[in-house]
Parts: C-alpha cells; structure tokens; sequence
C-alpha cells in the first residue's frame, strides 16, 4: 500500500486495483469478487477506499459495477484513453 496525501494534508489508505479491462472473464469471476468479500476486512485494517481502474470508458465501468453488484465496496474508476494506467505502468 502507498500512503497519499491530499491538498488538505489528509493521509487515505487506498487499495487501487488495475485490471486488463472490464467484463474479461478473469477479472469478473476471479479479480473482483476477491476485493468484494475481502471489502470489510481491509476497511478493518484502515484502508478507506478500495478502487478499481480498468482502460474503458465510463458507461463500461458503470455496467460492469452494477454487472457484478460492487456497490459501494468498490469505487469503479475509468481510463478510457489509458493516460493514468501509462503513467503508472
């Protein structure tokens, strides 16, 4: 995990997930459903966001929340033209 500090000077403890793409059979049925019921546990031990980003656009990561019931467990994040995942790859 990496510490971030906003503009406020407000540590958060965020678990970032990357995945190849929204709707991949591997991500959907393996990934995810591993962060949703481990959800709980990591915001026990002081993780307040868990957030998944994937190359797509918005409307995909929408679906593909609602898809697999990520409800406020995960916040969805998309990438559509893949500049936050070159930046960090």
């Amino acid at each position: 995990m990496r510490e971030f500090v906003t503009h406020d000077d407000i540590a958060l403890q965020v678990v970032l997930i990357g995945v190849p793409g929204a709707f991949t059979p591997t991500c959907s049925l393996k990934h995810l459903p591993g962060f949703m019921e481990k959800a709980d546990d990591l915001k026990a031990k002081g993780v307040d966001t868990i957030a998944c980003v994937a190359v797509n656009d918005a409307f995909v990561m929408d679906a593909w929340s609602k898809s697999v019931g990520t409800d406020d467990k995960i916040l969805m994040l998309a990438d559509g033209s893949a500049v936050f995942t070159k930046v960090i790859a």
